[in-house]
């Protein structure tokens, strides 16, 4: 999850500093207990095989890596923020449960 994270705030900053501040931060709330990290289960990689193979020749390959992470957000009812404009397009209308990096608000 944290190799995500970076590689999202990466490609959604313009500075080592930025991603910095915002990496510390989510850093904090899994020390907080606001964020709980979870081990990938069967029931997680059968809904990353099920979005992987989904027909999206018109919208794109969906990754099996992308997938996994979002096949996880449905499963336990969070929402995939990806900095990817190109997964938001493939997956939303059909999965559900993404949305942008420069939309999403942790503050409330």
């Amino acid at each position: 999850m944290r190799h995500e994270l970076l590689n999202s705030l990466i490609k959604g900053l313009n500075s080592a500093i930025e991603t910095a501040s915002h990496f510390r931060h989510f850093s904090s709330l899994v020390r907080g207990g606001f964020i709980i990290e979870h081990a990938e289960k069967l029931k997680y990689s059968l809904a990353a095989n099920e979005m992987s193979f989904w027909n999206t020749k018109i919208r794109g390959h969906i990754s099996s890596y992308d997938a996994s992470f979002h096949g996880l957000a449905i499963e336990i009812g969070a929402t995939f923020v990806t900095a990817d404009k190109a997964q938001i397009r493939r997956a939303k209308e059909q999965f559900g449960s993404v949305c942008a990096l420069n939309s999403f608000d942790i503050s409330g």
